[in-house]
């Protein structure tokens, strides 16, 4: 498929209301022929990329970690995030 008609329909498939992001991703990897759970996506992502993927500010980010909306993960004193928790927090579930 043509990189333009991928954007075509990624595009369209943003815009439309009834179409979940779950949804979307489903059917942009099967276009794509990609699989679904690309290995080259970290598990984990550190607060700037955090901040980066939800939109915000990394000042938010530890805000969120420090109200409980985010549980970071500590690994050889850094702090780190779930990119599902992430992404679940930017749907608003």
């Amino acid at each position: 498929m043509k990189k333009s008609t991928y954007q075509i329909i990624k595009t369209a498939l943003s815009f439309d209301d009834t179409v979940t992001i779950e949804q979307q991703r489903q059917g942009l990897s099967i276009l794509s022929n990609r699989p679904l759970n690309d290995p080259l996506k970290p598990l984990l992502l550190n607060q700037s990329q955090t901040a980066q993927l939800l939109g915000v500010s990394r000042v938010s980010i530890y805000r969120m970690a420090k109200v409980g909306q985010l549980h970071p993960v500590n690994i050889l004193g850094c702090k780190r995030f779930r990119r599902d928790e992430v992404e679940e927090v930017a749907m608003g579930k």
